[in-house]
């Protein structure tokens, strides 16, 4: 049979057989569409609906007026965060301390003796603060008290900057005098070459869709071990093997089959967790240099994943067995995959640099990483080392897929 023609039979065979299994279908393809934006969904209306109580106890009876004002501001900062804020003023001079732990996330204490300091020029009060362990809001609401605190004191500062002004007969500007130093921030390529925003909320993106290959490897591990060992189970191995096909050709239209399926899988994937982080409030954009360098990875990625659990399931007796020793080689992947949202596998130190380099998968996340950095030259580098590594294993897994093997059964 002509080696083409037979490619595309097998090619046909496994994709319907593949297709009828919608469960693992839905899996693998429909459920992270839906799992993880409605992950980011929930939980940024969880979050907005969290509710929070801060207690302000005034033992400072001359800053009494002044705590509503800062009651005020607390609010506003809490409303910028996003959180349902509930701040409460205490001025009684007689005041239960435990039961206001207990009514209170977040308890703020205002010393006697603190309107005096801060009215002085070389004045510094303290403000007595507890938070409730383990609670996000009240880590929230503690972060408004921050803010509304740090208005407060600009102000103080502002009003003893106008004060020695006066008493100095000079015109001062009490921003330039709090802030001598200003900073203007840009962006640069590892060429050297400025870089706009645009291109590094670019290369933000570019680290996402580096972590997104964390989920390209599932997909091609469950399609290609139930493309080898599935036909054993269902008795239907024979068959193939009696047919004028050869291994090779069998082998590729099972690889190629599995490679269609998990490409769908791997942009299902990633456009769910595209949709993820937009829905989180992260703003990404890409360029179709990024785009097209993440495609030719993810093909790679998966070419390469293929043919790995191809070597395994030849020397596996069951898909389960078959599927956990190829998760487990394959880990080292995803262990790559989720650093690189972490951190930059470029800035590493050598001895960790080297060992990385051997490792194919490394080369998938680094090509992306460079074309988003504009070294397009390091990036063709990357992939053809990718690429150079699948024809080694590709082969590997033609010498692997044993009719002896695979009828019987010998690791």
């Amino acid at each position: 049979m002509n080696s083409s023609k037979a490619i595309k039979t097998i090619l046909w065979k496994e994709i319907l057989d593949l297709s009828r299994d919608y469960k693992t279908l839905a899996a693998v393809i429909i459920l992270p569409l839906i799992s993880l934006p409605s992950l980011a969904l929930i939980t940024s209306v969880l979050y907005v609906s969290q509710r929070s109580s801060i207690l302000i106890i005034v033992e400072d009876q001359d800053f009494a007026i002044d705590a509503i004002t800062l009651k005020d501001i607390i609010v506003e900062k809490g409303r910028a965060l996003k959180l349902e804020l509930t701040v409460n003023v205490n001025t009684n001079k007689t005041i239960d301390y435990k039961y206001s732990l207990v009514q209170a996330d977040v308890l703020a204490i205002i010393p006697r003796g603190f309107k005096h300091n801060i009215t002085m020029l070389d004045g510094q009060a303290i403000v007595k603060v507890s938070r409730l362990v383990g609670s996000p809001a009240s880590d929230i609401a503690y972060n408004a008290l921050q803010w509304a605190l740090y208005d407060l004191s600009v102000s103080i500062v502002n009003e003893r900057i106008r004060r020695l002004a006066e008493y100095a007969n000079i015109s001062i500007k009490p921003e330039a005098l709090r802030n001598p130093i200003l900073i203007e921030t840009g962006y640069h390529l590892a060429s050297g070459v400025q870089a706009r925003v645009e291109e590094a909320t670019v290369a933000f993106t570019a680290r996402i869709l580096q972590f997104s290959l964390f989920f390209v490897v599932y997909p091609a591990v469950v399609f290609m071990s139930d493309a080898i060992l599935g036909e054993r189970e269902r008795r239907t191995i024979e068959k193939l093997l009696v047919s004028p096909l050869s291994r090779r050709d069998l082998l590729a239209g099972k690889m190629l089959a599995s490679m269609i399926l998990g490409i769908i899988a791997a942009l299902a994937d990633s456009l769910a967790l595209l949709l993820f982080f937009i829905l989180a409030g992260e703003i990404l954009m890409l360029s179709v240099h990024v785009l097209i360098a993440w495609i030719i990875s993810v093909i790679a990625l998966i070419a390469l994943t293929s043919a790995i659990t191809s070597i395994v399931s030849s020397r596996s007796e069951t898909t389960r067995s078959a599927q956990i020793l190829s998760f487990a080689i394959l880990s080292i992947a995803m262990i790559i995959y989720f650093a690189s949202l972490l951190v930059d596998l470029t800035k590493v130190p050598a001895w960790a640099s080297t060992i990385l380099q051997l490792i194919p998968f490394t080369h998938a996340s680094l090509a992306i990483y460079r074309v988003s950095t504009g070294d397009i030259l390091l990036a063709l580098i990357h992939l053809l080392i990718l690429y150079s590594s699948i024809i080694l294993l590709v082969l590997l897994a033609v010498r692997e897929f044993n009719s002896e093997r695979l009828l019987l059964f010998r690791g």
